[in-house]
């Protein structure tokens, strides 16, 4: 079989940059798996759901090979390969054995974010897709029956290890948010190294930000009506409110909330 790369994104380093702007060039990727909707994707939910105990490198085999292309960087790319922010990343490990089991000379691309805006930026998100609790809430849950351990999550360090703990050093991309935003041409210029191939990516085309983070204030106008959504975080709210009519009112009553910054000793 052809080389396999694997994107391990973290959430809020430039996934959806990367995926839209880079694995999508036919020219030099095959991105794999369906990206905007990894969650009905019969690969990634392969990845991800299925337990331990039921997982079979045969069967992820075979539904990886149909869409190998020759002569293409073959990538799978997806954010939820590192666990997801709200569980902790309690199952990352889990994942990572898996592309281990089956693929054990894959090639590791991850990207790395400072700590404190990290968890800064992954508490916005969660904010926009239903998560009614505040900032402290969030970063100090410490629940019996749900794996709320944020903290070790957040140190991306520890993923990174983990990797390297399995496949080769030489087979780990490590790349740093920061330098994707203040530099994509030698951000570039390292996976391309990595892939062993010359990109013709035009920086200045594809520059501009993607998922634009929303003000502090509209974070904490849409927090307040998300009580009112029906959502993974929010199973059964009072009354339920449409998604898209919660972002529209959040624009109108944002004025009324605190623009100050999310800090780790906020309350």
């Amino acid at each position: 079989m052809e080389q396999i790369y694997f994107h391990i994104g973290f959430h809020k380093t430039g996934t959806t940059w990367l995926q839209n702007k880079l694995f999508l060039n036919t020219e030099h990727f095959n991105l794999i798996n369906n990206h905007t909707h990894p969650w009905n994707d019969e690969l990634m939910k392969y990845i991800i759901t299925t337990h331990t105990n039921d997982f079979e490198k045969d069967k992820l085999l075979e539904l990886i090979k149909p869409k190998i292309k020759k002569d293409k960087i073959n990538i799978i790319s997806a954010e939820r390969l590192s666990g997801h922010p709200y569980s902790a990343g309690n199952d990352i490990k889990l994942i990572a054995e898996k592309i281990y089991k089956t693929f054990p000379s894959a090639k590791i691309i991850i990207v790395t974010r400072d700590y404190d805006s990290f968890i800064i930026s992954t508490f916005k998100q969660i904010v926009k897709e239903g998560y009614p609790g505040s900032f402290q809430q969030y970063i100090n849950r410490n629940q019996w029956f749900f794996p709320t351990t944020p903290k070790h999550y957040f140190d991306h360090k520890n993923t990174v290890q983990l990797y390297k703990d399995l496949f080769n050093d030489q087979n780990i991309l490590e790349l740093n948010f920061n330098t994707f935003k203040s530099d994509k041409k030698i951000f570039l210029k390292s996976i391309s190294k990595f892939i062993e191939k010359e990109l013709n990516i035009n920086i200045t085309e594809h520059n501009h930000i993607v998922n634009k983070t929303y003000s502090n204030n509209r974070i904490r106008a849409i927090k307040f009506l998300n009580k009112f959504r029906k959502s993974e975080y929010n199973q059964y709210p009072i009354i339920i409110l449409n998604p898209k009519l919660i972002r529209r009112i959040s624009i109108l009553i944002s004025p009324f909330f605190s623009n100050k910054k999310f800090i780790l000793d906020d309350t």
